[in-house]
């Protein structure tokens, strides 16, 4: 079988193989089970074989193997779309300064394309004040990074979370 070589964005040297970009997707191939969300993605690494991308996961049921992503059209990832949850102004002088909303504005928190967490600062430090996340891994990680700030978890449609050892919970609607 001929190699193929990079002609297009992501390199213009020639002697590189090009095997195209990791698929976005988050769900795999389990034996057993069809197509189901991994509980982590360890990394990726390219088929010689089969000529496509493959990734070493543990699912929930902690079984750990190398499998490969649920195939995902171009008009599938046409739809997905940036969301926005936007957290309501508080009235003044009700609240704490640990509370996430904000006494002068809505907050609005824009999640990329993919992304499902958010850790929202407490409005009193300003700025930007947030991270977005795509997994409930990188979440936690962000959480505890910042965990000398108040701040909380929430998910797209505004849930709240907290963390339980490498897990979250959620504890609000």
């Amino acid at each position: 079988m001929a190699a193929r070589f990079a002609s297009n964005l992501y390199t213009s040297d020639p002697n590189i193989p090009e095997y195209g970009p990791i698929p976005i997707t988050d769900l795999f191939q389990n034996n057993r089970y069809g197509y189901e969300k991994p509980y982590k993605v360890h990394g990726w690494q390219w088929s010689t074989t089969f000529n496509r991308w493959s990734a070493l996961v543990t699912f929930q049921d902690g079984q750990t193997l190398f499998t490969y992503p649920k195939p995902v059209t171009k008009s599938q990832l046409e739809g997905k779309k940036m969301t926005t949850y936007t957290i309501p102004q508080r009235t003044s002088g009700t609240g704490s300064i640990h509370d996430i909303a904000s006494d002068l504005h809505d907050r609005d928190i824009k999640f990329g394309d993919g992304c499902t967490f958010a850790v929202v600062l407490s409005s009193y430090y300003g700025g930007k004040g947030y991270t977005t996340h795509k997994t409930e891994g990188a979440a936690i990680r962000a959480s505890r990074a910042n965990g000398d700030y108040s701040h909380v978890i929430i998910d797209v449609d505004g849930n709240q979370y907290e963390v339980e050892y490498d897990r979250l919970i959620r504890t609000s609607i």
